[in-house]
């Protein structure tokens, strides 16, 4: 009988020793990622303006985020990922530092809220966290930077003056080339050059050729400084264009202008 007492009491003593090892590596094996947001927002955007969030979930093993941006007025959500069904980015490393852009298109109060789960657990989020609130405020459409690629790569930009962006180009020689031109908006809008509309990305560079503002070109040797010197000049040496700006229902006229001579 005592044989008996002694073997149960081992046993017991056993299974109290054993369980909570279990315990713990349970819950070692179902720890969660934990989303952060470890770069900082600005207090103020303007629209259009990119938003670059950086996030980390510190989680050993794949991770998804789904991040929107939250109309704090409207209540309206603006989600980033929108290719998959569940607005989730594809499966990254829990503990790499992950980025991404978003922007705003209407002025407001706003915060982001970044939710992040194990890759494939069919959740709506297993955590999730909150930027600090921020406003966004309207600007003018503007074309904000005009530049000229030069011989394929070198960029020069050109000096602004009111809706004028000016290029003096007469120390180049006549066989450098203009290989494009360069415009940047600061809202996404449409140009019409010569009577045909092109579509502008808010702040991101577009490059047309020189055949779009009426210069023969070589296509992409675009023209040489010989050829822009055959073009009737104004009396100072310069040649321009005019392009038309269509935003927010309106209508801007800018000048680009080179001298040449």
């Amino acid at each position: 009988m005592k044989k008996t007492k002694k073997l149960f009491a081992l046993i017991l003593a056993l299974t109290f020793f054993v369980f909570p090892l279990t315990e713990i590596s349970v819950q070692a094996k179902t720890a969660l990622p934990k989303a952060t947001i470890v770069s900082s927002v600005k207090s103020t955007y303007l629209v259009y303006e990119p938003i670059t969030v950086t996030v980390n979930s510190n989680y050993a093993g794949n991770v998804q985020y789904r991040a929107y941006l939250k109309n704090l007025r409207t209540g309206k959500i603006y989600d980033v990922f929108t290719t998959s069904r569940d607005k989730y980015s594809s499966a990254v490393n829990g503990r790499t530092n992950f980025t991404f852009k978003t922007r705003a298109t209407v002025e407001g109060r706003y915060q982001i809220v970044v939710m992040a789960k194990r890759s494939g657990v069919k959740k709506s989020y297993e955590s999730i966290a909150y930027s600090k609130v921020f406003t966004v405020k309207d600007v003018k459409a503007a074309i904000t930077n005009v530049s000229l690629k030069i011989n394929g790569n070198k960029i020069i930009n050109g000096s602004v003056s009111g809706n004028t962006f000016s290029f003096n180009l007469s120390g180049l020689r006549d066989k450098d080339s203009i290989t494009r031109l360069v415009l940047t908006a600061n809202k996404d809008a449409k140009v019409s050059i010569l009577g045909v509309e092109i579509s502008l990305t808010a702040y991101q560079p577009k490059e047309i050729s020189l055949s779009m503002l009426g210069i023969k070109d070589n296509g992409v040797e675009g023209a040489t400084l010989a050829t822009l010197r055959s073009i009737k000049q104004d009396s100072n040496g310069y040649i321009s264009r005019n392009i038309q700006l269509l935003a927010d229902g309106k209508n801007y006229t800018y000048v680009i202008k080179a001298k040449i001579k």
